[in-house]
């Protein structure tokens, strides 16, 4: 009886490992993809065993923030699920009949999208289409130029719009301004930005092209008006015209009656991430030598130290850092913007669009161009985008 039973567990063991070895690579890919909310997470956990959690827990969290992230991110998810964007995008590339005509409609619309969307979600949306779009106009060529540009435009907007970035939207609810603040305080960046683009854009070679049609398909008429309201809610809700969290509570009912495996399919990364930095960032500051030390650094400092973390640690995590220690407010947002751009851990933005290129892409020589062409567009980018951010600080 003993034999049998050691075999099938010889053979259980096998399985388990087996097992384990073929996950393997799905767990390294999941932690290449979250590294900074894993590091965020850990580092959120170890921050508690030093201020054990209590009622001022409570008030680290902006719920604000964390409110108008969640309805944006349901909302265009939803918005993604019906094909919304993807629809737009092909009544307006209807009228397409050259190479640059193509790649100022698809560098310029996740720019312009992405004053209301936040880069992120803008490049989750547009990116993935622009591939499929490209292919299907015997394009691929203009891939490594293009994707690269709209990526860098997504995050530009971030200088005018307080929905530019999930980062605006936490320092425009903590400073409590105006949503014309960013305009009014950063538009000579903005406007650097933009010229730099467009240069950028017009130097894509310009050959004659078959007009892109879409394959007709039934469109839900019910869900797009619904959807187009709740994200014209969001944007009322962000201008403080409308309650932020009834706003949030009529996003997730509606949502869960209309398509229920939208909450399923959106990815929340953002938020935990937020609030596990919120918690972080919290229990420093409530240790009274580190917020003294922080606060000493930081100060005087903003737009040096929040560009110079970003290129290490992603512009997210360097943001929700230094925030609560700034004072020169004008700095820190300038900072924020500025720091988007430089190395390919400036932004999440990049890791993700080269993830998904990379996985769709065959073509070793595409992946390759593209990855030089996002490092060297990221560096002109930065260098402009710096300097011009320097004069507003100084000046």
């Amino acid at each position: 009886m003993k034999q049998p039973f050691k075999d099938k567990a010889v053979s259980t063991l096998y399985i388990i490992r087996e097992k384990i070895h073929n996950s393997l690579p799905k767990v390294k890919s999941f932690i290449g993809k979250n590294i900074i909310l894993l590091l965020a997470i850990i580092a959120a956990i170890i921050s508690c065993c030093f201020v054990p959690p209590n009622e001022n827990y409570s008030t680290y969290i902006n719920y604000k923030t964390i409110c108008t992230l969640l309805s944006l991110l349901l909302v265009t998810r939803a918005m993604r699920s019906i094909k919304m964007f993807r629809t737009i995008a092909f009544k307006i590339l209807q009228k397409v009949h050259t190479t640059r005509q193509l790649a100022i409609i698809l560098i310029w619309l996740p720019t312009l999208f992405s004053l209301f969307l936040t880069n992120d979600i803008a490049v989750l949306t547009f990116v993935p289409f622009s591939m499929v779009l490209l292919k299907i106009a015997n394009q691929n060529e203009l891939s490594p130029k293009i994707i690269p540009l709209q990526i860098l435009g997504a995050n530009l907007s971030g200088m005018v719009s307080p929905l530019g970035s999930a980062q605006n939207l936490l320092i425009y609810e903590h400073m409590g301004v105006g949503p014309n603040w960013f305009i009014t305080n950063l538009y000579p960046i903005a406007i650097a930005g933009y010229l730099l683009l467009i240069i950028m854009t017009v130097t894509v070679k310009n050959k004659q092209i078959e007009p892109i049609v879409e394959t007709k398909r039934k469109i839900p008429w019910v869900k797009y008006v619904i959807y187009s309201l709740l994200f014209l809610i969001c944007i009322l809700a962000v201008l403080k015209v409308i309650d932020i969290y009834y706003t949030t509570l009529a996003v997730v009912i509606c949502v869960l009656l209309l398509d229920p495996k939208v909450f399923k399919k959106t990815n929340y990364s953002i938020i935990i991430m937020f609030t596990s930095f919120f918690i972080l960032v919290g229990n420093l500051s409530s240790i009274p030598e580190i917020k003294n030390a922080i606060e000493t650094a930081v100060s005087g400092n903003e737009y040096y130290i929040t560009v110079g973390l970003s290129q290490v640690i992603f512009n997210t995590a360097a943001t929700l850092l230094v925030y609560r220690f700034a004072t020169n407010y004008v700095a820190l947002a300038a900072g924020v913007t500025v720091g988007k751009f430089g190395t390919f851990f400036a932004s999440m933005s990049y890791f993700m669009a080269y993830s998904m290129y990379q996985s769709s892409t065959h073509d070793k020589i595409l992946v390759k161009k593209f990855f030089r062409n996002l490092i060297l567009y990221n560096l002109l980018f930065f260098v402009v985008t710096f300097s011009t951010g320097l004069l507003v600080v100084l000046l």
